[in-house]
């Protein structure tokens, strides 16, 4: 969000732009305030064939999301991990397909 304010108390020009899956209503005033809202779908666990994949929490800062990946142990023999944060993961590349790839949100 960026805002220009006058110095006369005049008010404030904002352009508030919305990202993925977040919703902006409202017009910035008292009776119609600017309200924020994310989408709660966003993190879905996708189970397989040998993996079970679990996602709870609200995904909020009280409630963060917990994922939890569970690999048949079958399955997991001759997979490789990388671990790493986003920027790692980014500038490495396309991922081999036989990986499990971990980003670390606080690296």
């Amino acid at each position: 969000m960026a805002c220009q304010c006058e110095n006369d108390r005049a008010g404030c020009l904002c352009v508030v732009t919305p990202g993925l899956n977040v919703g902006i209503t409202g017009g910035g005033t008292a009776a119609d305030p600017i309200i924020i809202s994310v989408a709660n779908e966003y993190l879905v666990g996708v189970s397989g064939t040998g993996t079970v994949v679990t996602v709870t929490g609200a995904g909020d800062v009280d409630d963060p999301y917990l994922l939890r990946v569970e690999l048949s142990p079958l399955l997991s023999q001759g997979w490789d991990r990388w671990y790493g944060s986003r920027a790692q993961l980014v500038a490495a590349g396309p991922i081999p397909i036989d990986t499990l790839a971990v980003v670390n949100p606080s690296a």
